[in-house]
């Protein structure tokens, strides 16, 4: 028994250390107040030329249609309030979308859900002096173009 267990134990290290061999580079961004981890193979870029100090608005480009990836930062002295809890109740407040997914700790929140036919992933971060959105939405059948990499990039998404 203790060999079959033994043997099972190395067969599932060997098949995890094949399957993260195999995983997809990621390239590391801090264009203003917020940092990201992105697979090398996405297009991130500056939505607008004109960049700022308060803010600044970037996207990810994709091959596949009807994939949205954004990041967004806002002076927090921009914004009414920057109590997580009042930004969190404010955000599942939103008529339009229906949540599946929430999360919250003290400096950021996450939904999930379905917003006009699409599925919706949004965290939001409260940093020091900044407040950052990340926004990811695409259609049902692109799940598997997009969901693999949502969890890394949402951990590596924090704000200054």
């Amino acid at each position: 028994m203790k060999r079959l267990i033994l043997l099972l134990f190395a067969t599932l290290l060997l098949n995890c250390q094949i399957l993260f061999s195999q995983t997809t580079a990621f390239k590391n961004y801090h264009p203003c107040s917020f940092s990201i981890s992105l697979p090398v193979n996405y297009v991130f870029k500056n939505m607008y030329e004109e960049t700022s100090a308060d803010y600044c608005d970037y996207e990810v480009k994709f091959k596949e249609k009807g994939i949205l990836l954004e990041a967004h930062s806002l002076l927090s002295s921009r914004l009414e309030t920057t109590d997580i809890d009042a930004l969190f109740d404010e955000a599942k407040a939103n008529k339009d979308i229906t949540i599946s997914y929430e999360f919250k700790s003290e400096h950021f929140y996450v939904l999930s859900g379905q917003k006009d036919g699409k599925i919706f992933y949004q965290k939001r971060y409260v940093g020091n002096n900044y407040i950052a959105d990340l926004e990811i939405e695409y259609l049902p059948s692109q799940k598997n173009v997009i969901e693999k990499y949502i969890g890394k990039i949402s951990n590596s998404f924090k704000c200054d």
